[in-house]
């Protein structure tokens, strides 16, 4: 999902795979911190904007060529991936 968004139908150079898995990572990482067991419950929904806020940053500094409405569908996505693996991320 993230080589689709970063590059498209292009290929990447093996420079920029790099950067786009510590990047992964990064979003993992900043996700994974900020999930407890009750997450998902509407109640926690300022958390989960703080979290979108925090994924936002990071796709928005890491230069990607997307622009701002691309990135938030992105966040989006993630946010919907993590989620879908709340149970894998609460372990990492």
């Amino acid at each position: 999902m993230m080589v689709d968004a970063a590059a498209g139908d292009s290929e990447i150079t093996d420079a920029e795979r790099k950067r786009l898995v510590d990047l992964v990572v990064d979003i993992v990482d900043t996700i994974s911190a900020e999930l407890t067991p009750n997450f998902w419950r509407p109640n926690w929904q300022p958390a989960r904007d703080a979290l979108g806020s925090q994924v936002f940053a990071l796709l928005m500094h890491s230069r990607l060529p997307l622009t701002q409405p691309q990135i938030e569908a992105l966040v989006d996505k993630l946010m919907e991936l993590a989620r879908a693996n709340h149970e894998r991320l609460m372990k990492a």
